[in-house]
């Protein structure tokens, strides 16, 4: 843990709103194709491996309310499944389970899977007579989806670590370019 909690805190938000900007760009980019890119479970791993408990919560419920007002959602209804996968993971992490190497991309990956889906639920639950459309096109915003999301976990943990390094958090790595 930090001895500067809050400073890691409002880092970790400032990288959360970045991210969620970044994802409404992107997905305004490929509007013309269409493809909606859905990364939300990128937004509950940090909260709660980085963070203590009441911090890790307040980032989650906080950084949902950035995805309720980014994406056509129910306002909500990130902040509520974010706080519910902040205290499931942490639940998890007591075992750490999640600090394993590839364990937080595989837990953003069900994380994202089951919050498309119950969004695709509710979206179909509000169109019955036009679900045939959203049906062919959730699979493959689903799968393009996941598979941007094992591209760009590790550039958000980088972008994350850059911020701690701009703030004096973290000391960066210096590679030795000659050895």
């Amino acid at each position: 843990m930090s001895k500067r909690p809050n400073v890691q805190l409002m880092i970790l938000l400032a990288t959360h709103g970045l991210w969620a900007f970044l994802i409404t760009l992107w997905n305004d980019f490929f509007a013309f194709l269409p493809i909606y890119f859905y990364m939300v479970g990128i937004f509950a791993i940090l909260p709660a491996t980085r963070l203590d408990f009441p911090r890790g919560f307040t980032c989650a419920v906080l950084s949902g309310c950035f995805l309720d007002a980014a994406f056509p959602t129910p306002f909500g209804f990130h902040a509520c499944l974010l706080a519910i996968a902040c205290v499931a993971l942490r639940a998890i992490d007591e075992e750490t389970l999640i600090s394993r190497r590839r364990m937080p991309v595989v837990a953003a990956l069900i994380i994202n899977f089951i919050f498309f889906t119950s969004l695709h639920a509710w979206f179909t639950f509000q169109t019955p007579q036009g679900g045939e459309i959203l049906h062919g096109r959730a699979c493959i915003d689903l799968i393009c989806s996941e598979v941007l999301l094992v591209i760009a976990f590790p550039w958000l943990i980088d972008l994350h670590k850059a911020f701690l390094n701009l703030a004096g958090m973290e000391k960066a790595i210096i590679q030795n370019s000659a050895s």
